[in-house]
């Protein structure tokens, strides 16, 4: 069976043809295509293809819209670098960047990467600071007598 890891040849000024690669674990684990796991894991992949393509066509700037998907689906080359350090070699602020990785999650309908809050965590610290801030407003007022 083939393997899904193919390598790209190109043979002079012909059209690229794909020519297949087995790696060793495609005999350990073998992949059927046709399973409904396959299908319904390439559908998904496809549609967040999709997400990435549309947010990068309507983003002003592709460099900071790829660097906001990028880090929304954890990938590899993002994961564990300082958004602060990535945002500032971009010349935007952490909020710039973070902005722009909520939104691609809320447009793209998937959950945070790794270290990033959900929605529903970031509601949580709101309204955690909220009453904070409330208690020290009241705290900080004179008594009345």
């Amino acid at each position: 069976m083939p393997s899904m890891f193919s390598a790209l040849h190109y043979a002079g000024d012909q059209f690229p043809e794909f020519s297949v690669t087995l790696h060793p674990v495609d005999e350990l684990e073998p992949i059927d295509p046709n399973s409904d796991a396959y299908r319904e894991a390439s559908k998904r992949l496809v549609l967040v293809l999709e997400a990435v393509f549309h947010f990068l066509q309507t983003s002003r700037r592709k460099d900071l819209a790829t660097l906001q998907w990028a880090i929304a689906l954890g990938l590899p080359s993002v994961r564990g670098q300082d958004l602060t350090g990535l945002a500032l070699q971009l010349g935007v602020t952490r909020q710039d960047v973070s902005k722009g990785v909520t939104r691609f999650l809320r447009m793209s309908g998937l959950p945070p990467a790794f270290g990033l809050k959900s929605d529903q965590a970031k509601e949580v610290y709101r309204r955690v600071q909220s009453n904070r801030g409330q208690a020290r407003r009241e705290a900080s007022r004179p008594a009345l007598s």
